[in-house]
């Protein structure tokens, strides 16, 4: 619960949208995000649930269009940079790469 998951760089919106079919723009810029920031895995729900707020700006469409996106197209971010001690909840990017 908790871990961080970026999705492939080579992962493209047109797997998911045909010409034409609505809320496309809006996915890619999704997929976008899911490429550079990631996003957390929560276990709150079935497995690679994605869920959005009951707001006109995520249509149930764009949320379906969303689950078709392959938990094999995920790598698990390595996060341990982070950790300042193993007995402590702090964490610090000092210790972590830049870029």
């Amino acid at each position: 619960m908790g871990a961080r998951f970026r999705l492939s760089a080579s992962f493209s919106a047109s797997e998911i949208c045909k010409a034409g079919t609505p809320y496309c723009a809006q996915l890619a810029v999704i997929i976008t995000a899911m490429q550079h920031y990631g996003l957390m895995l929560a276990d709150n729900g079935s497995n690679w649930y994605f869920q959005g707020s009951a707001l006109p700006q995520w249509p149930i469409t764009l949320v379906d269009m969303m689950k078709q996106i392959p938990a094999r197209d995920f790598v698990a971010v390595d996060e341990s940079c982070l950790e300042v001690s193993a007995n402590s909840g702090k964490a610090s990017a000092s210790h972590c790469p830049k870029g």
